[in-house]
C-alpha cells in the first residue's frame, strides 16, 4: 500500500494515500491544523499511533455526513438535543443519561425504544432491532458506567507518574478518556452493520438440518450412564444456575450458530453479564431475544483445567462452522487449548503442541475468513473422560432433586410474605406473596422459592427469606 510522509511534532507520521484520498473527497487537507484536531483525541494512557486515529476520524466524519446519518440526538425526558459528536452529547448530559439517536433515523421515526424481556426466567430491558442505535447505545452507556466505575480511578492512580498522566487533574483525565473513547463511534456503528450483514448472509448458506444435528450430536456425546439420557440441563430458569459452575451452549437460531461459554463460580451471572455488562463483540452484537435455547453441562469438579477443556470438547464436537465464539478462531485459543490437552495420557506429556499449532488450518471467524482447516479430533477429550464428566453432571442434577424433594415443607393456607436482601442481610423489600414479589421483581416464582428455602443462593442477584424465618 502506497503511504505517504508528513512532519509532525518533530516525528514523522505515515498514512496512507487511501486515507488521504479519503480526506481529500471530504475537502479536508492534512496539514499541521488537521494532524492537532486528531491528535487531541488520543488516550492520555499510550501513545495510540496517529494513522488509527485518522482513520477513526474518517469513519466518524462518514457517518455524521449528509449521505450518513447526521448528527447524534438525545433523547431527555422534556427535550431532543443534536449534538455534532457523541462526545458533546455524553458531556452535556452526563447527569441525564440519555437513549441516543442520529439524526436521519430520527427523522424516519426510527427512535432507541427499549422494551422489556421476559425470557429464562430473568426480565431484562433491551434496546430494539436497530444494530445502528445498539452500538450507538452500548457505546455512550459503557462510558457513563466508566463514570461512575473505580475502573477509571484505578488507572489513573496507577498511571499518575507516567507521561501523558503526569499532572494531569482526576477530571481532565476523564475527560480525556471519554473522548478517546467517543472517537470510536464511527468504527463501532460500520462494525456492527458489517457484522449484521455477514452473519445474515452465512446464515443463509447454512442448512439448519445440520445446524439442529450439530446439537444433537454433543447432547448424545455426553449422554449419562444409561446413554438414553444427556446430561446437558435445557433451561428454563437461568436462575437455577445461581452458584453452580459448568458449560453452557446458547442456541442462535436466526443465525444457525452456537455460543459455548464456561463458568467456574456461576453460570447464571456469567449467562446475565453477557447481556448486562458487554464486553467482547459477541455481547455488543447479541441480546437476550437473539438467544432461542440455553443449555448447561452442571460441572462440580472444578479442578484446573476441567471446564476448560470441556469448552473445547464441545466446541470441536458442535463443529467449528456451527460456533460463533470469537474467540475461537484465534490462533491463541488454539494454543491454549492444544497445551492443556496435554494433560491427557493419549496425547502424553511430551505431545510436541508446537507441531499441532504448526499444521492447524484455523476455522471461519465471524468475519468469514477462512483459515487452513484442522482435524476437530485433536481438541475432544478422550471418552472415559467425556463419560466421567457426563456421569458427575447427572450426580449434580440428582442431588440436587434430591435436595429439594427431602427439605421439609409447610403447608400454609394464605399467603407468605417474603423479603429480599442484599449480600449484608440487610432487608431491602417485603413482598405480601412470592407471586407478588415475581411481577415486581421480573424473576420467576421458582427460583424465589429456592433461594428462600436454600436451595440456591440468589434470584436477580438478591438473597431471599420468607418474613416469618427473619428475625
Amino acid at each position: 500500500m502506497e503511504e505517504v510522509e508528513y512532519a509532525y511534532r518533530g516525528a514523522t507520521v505515515t498514512l496512507s494515500k487511501v486515507a488521504v484520498g479519503h480526506l481529500a473527497r471530504m475537502g479536508v487537507t492534512v496539514d499541521e491544523r488537521y494532524l492537532d484536531s486528531v491528535y487531541e483525541k488520543r488516550s492520555p494512557l499510550g501513545d495510540d499511533q496517529l494513522s488509527i486515529l485518522v482513520w477513526q476520524d474518517i469513519s466518524n466524519r462518514e457517518l455524521h455526513s449528509p449521505d450518513g446519518l447526521g448528527r447524534v440526538v438525545a433523547y431527555l425526558a422534556d427535550d431532543t438535543r443534536f449534538y455534532d459528536s457523541l462526545n458533546d452529547a455524553i458531556v452535556d448530559n452526563w447527569d441525564e443519561r440519555p437513549e441516543m439517536g442520529f439524526e436521519k433515523l430520527h427523522d424516519k421515526s426510527i427512535l432507541p425504544t427499549i422494551q422489556r424481556v421476559e425470557r429464562f426466567g430473568v426480565s431484562m430491558q433491551v434496546h430494539n432491532k436497530d444494530v445502528r442505535l445498539r452500538a450507538l447505545n452500548d457505546l455512550s452507556k459503557r462510558i457513563y458506567r466508566y463514570k461512575d466505575g473505580v475502573a477509571w480511578r484505578r488507572r489513573y492512580e496507577e498511571n499518575a507518574g507516567k507521561p501523558g498522566v503526569e499532572d494531569l487533574p482526576f477530571d481532565v483525565f476523564l475527560r480525556r478518556m471519554v473522548l478517546f473513547f467517543s472517537h470510536s463511534l464511527g468504527d463501532a456503528v460500520i462494525g456492527a452493520i458489517q457484522h449484521e450483514r455477514e452473519v445474515n448472509g452465512a446464515a443463509v448458506s447454512r442448512e439448519e438440518c445440520s445446524y439442529r444435528a450439530a446439537l444433537t450430536r454433543l447432547l448424545a456425546r455426553y449422554s449419562t450412564g444409561d446413554g438414553a439420557t444427556t446430561a446437558f440441563e435445557e433451561v428454563s430458569d437461568i436462575n437455577d444456575y445461581d452458584g453452580k459452575s459448568g458449560v453452557y451452549v446458547f442456541g442462535l437460531d436466526r443465525e444457525r450458530l452456537y455460543y459455548v461459554g464456561m463458568a467456574s463460580k456461576s453460570v447464571c451471572s456469567r449467562v446475565l453479564d453477557h447481556f448486562r455488562r458487554p464486553r467482547s463483540l459477541f455481547d455488543r452484537t447479541h441480546t437476550l431475544l437473539d438467544i432461542s435455547s440455553i443449555h448447561v453441562l452442571p460441572i462440580e469438579d472444578v479442578w484446573f483445567g476441567t471446564i476448560d477443556n470441556v469448552e473445547a470438547d464441545c466446541i470441536a464436537t458442535l463443529g467449528v462452522e456451527h460456533v460463533c465464539n470469537i474467540e475461537a478462531a484465534s490462533p491463541a485459543w488454539f494454543e491454549r487449548k492444544a497445551l492443556m490437552l496435554r494433560n491427557y495420557e493419549k496425547l502424553g506429556a511430551d505431545f510436541p503442541a508446537e507441531k499441532l499449532i504448526e499444521s492447524l488450518v484455523f476455522p471461519v471467524s465471524v468475519s468469514g475468513v477462512r483459515s487452513p482447516a484442522y482435524e476437530p479430533s485433536f481438541f475432544q477429550m478422550p471418552e472415559d473422560e467425556v463419560r466421567r464428566v457426563a456421569r458427575s453432571a447427572g450426580d449434580v442434577a440428582k442431588t440436587t432433586s434430591a435436595k429439594e424433594s427431602t427439605r421439609p415443607t409447610r403447608r400454609h393456607t394464605g399467603r407468605r410474605p417474603v423479603v429480599r436482601m442484599d449480600d449484608d442481610m440487610q432487608i431491602l423489600e417485603q413482598y405480601d406473596s412470592v407471586a407478588q414479589a415475581s411481577r415486581i421483581v421480573g424473576v420467576s416464582t421458582k427460583s424465589i422459592r429456592c433461594a428462600a428455602t436454600g436451595v440456591q443462593q440468589h434470584a436477580a442477584g438478591y438473597i431471599w427469606r420468607y418474613a416469618d424465618e427473619t428475625d
